[in-house]
């Protein structure tokens, strides 16, 4: 079931577009640079958006994965979570502890997983 969309598709966010590619989960990618965004949709079976809320209004999407600059996580990821969406964010989660206390509170106040990436936590190895 393609159901996760991925926001960035820059130098990680091709990675993870792969990954997901692969698992046969990923629905959209969101990022603005049609150029470099196109293709890695294209090669993973995605359908391409420039905006969020394409994202945020898309039924079928049940997580996100957020992969852009720091500086835009905490924005991003409320914005997810306020969508009742799960989102899996990038490390930092934030750019500061406050925001990311804010997130937390914002995930259990709508019963949303949040998770935050760590190249090695989640590898099997």
């Amino acid at each position: 079931m393609k159901n996760i969309a991925l926001v960035g598709a820059g130098y990680w966010g091709k990675n993870l577009a792969r990954v997901l590619g692969e698992l046969g989960r990923l629905r959209v990618i969101c990022d603005t640079n049609e150029a470099v965004a196109g293709p890695i949709a294209e090669k993973n079976g995605a359908v391409l958006v420039d905006e969020l809320n394409a994202v945020l209004e898309d039924p079928e999407v049940k997580a996100v994965v957020v992969a852009t600059p720091a500086i835009t996580h905490f924005e991003i990821a409320s914005n997810i979570l306020a969508a009742g969406k799960d989102a899996y964010v990038e490390k930092p989660l934030a750019l500061d502890d406050r925001d990311a206390r804010r997130l937390c509170a914002l995930a259990k106040q709508h019963d949303r997983i949040l998770m935050v990436g760590h190249l090695l936590q989640y590898h099997p190895g």
